[in-house]
C-alpha cells in the first residue's frame, strides 16, 4: 500500500530526521538558504570552491557527459552540474 504523502508539519519525529527529511520544500529551502552558508565559517572551502574542485575531479577523469549523484541532501551540486558547461 503506497504511503500518503503528509506536508513536514503531519510527519512524526522520526520521519522528520529520518529517509524524507530532505523530501519535504521547507527543509532544503532552509539548507540551501542558510545553513549551508555556515559551512564556511567551520572552515568548509564554499559552494564555489567545493563545485570547482569536484568539476576538475571530472574532467580530469574525462567523466564530464554523466553524473550520478548519491549523496543526500537538496541535491544543489547536482544543479550546478546541470547548469554548468562542463
Amino acid at each position: 500500500m503506497p504511503s500518503e504523502k503528509k506536508s513536514f508539519w503531519q510527519l512524526t519525529s522520526r520521519e522528520r530526521a529520518g529517509q524524507r527529511f530532505f523530501q519535504t520544500r521547507l527543509i532544503p529551502s532552509i539548507y540551501e538558504r542558510g545553513y549551508r552558508q555556515n559551512f564556511e565559517n567551520f572552515g568548509f572551502p564554499g559552494i564555489e570552491l567545493e563545485f570547482e574542485e569536484a568539476k576538475g575531479f571530472f574532467v580530469d577523469a574525462n567523466a564530464t557527459s554523466v553524473v550520478m549523484d548519491l549523496s543526500c541532501g537538496s541535491g544543489f551540486m547536482t544543479r550546478k552540474f546541470m547548469n554548468s558547461s562542463m
